[in-house]
């Protein structure tokens, strides 16, 4: 095991790998906090204080208080979405990879209050 704290190249590389890794956001579950004709504002599980806009997949059916798996994309979709929608243009856009929570699009339902399934989901 290599000591983080010996001042070595690799231990820099290995403190770099860890600050990138925890700042990427790539999946979360969530629970459905409201929605509106837009966006379904969702909260983390664990943290309910920090609210996200999400978009969904087109025939999946969310509810408030649904809890919910988010997945963040790599850039900004959503100017380009909404142009899709239209039928506009869409634009080359920033191709950078953020995977910022602001992109978020719920894939799929974990468990459903409307439903009261017990261990829905589970294998």
């Amino acid at each position: 095991m290599i000591d983080k704290n010996d001042g070595s190249f690799m231990s820099l590389l290995l403190t770099l790998k860890e600050n990138v890794m925890f700042n990427t956001n790539v999946a979360e579950v969530m629970i459905v906090k409201s929605i509106d004709s837009k966006y379904i504002y969702c909260s983390d599980i664990n943290n309910d204080k920090n609210i996200y806009p999400c978009y969904k997949l087109k025939d999946l059916t969310v509810n408030e208080n649904d809890c919910v798996l988010v997945l963040f994309t790599n850039t900004d979709f959503r100017l380009n979405l909404e142009k899709l929608k239209l039928g506009q243009e869409l634009q080359n856009g920033n191709e950078r990879c953020e995977h910022k929570k602001d992109y978020a699009i719920i894939i799929g339902i974990l468990h459903s209050n409307e439903t009261n399934t017990e261990n829905e989901g589970e294998e």
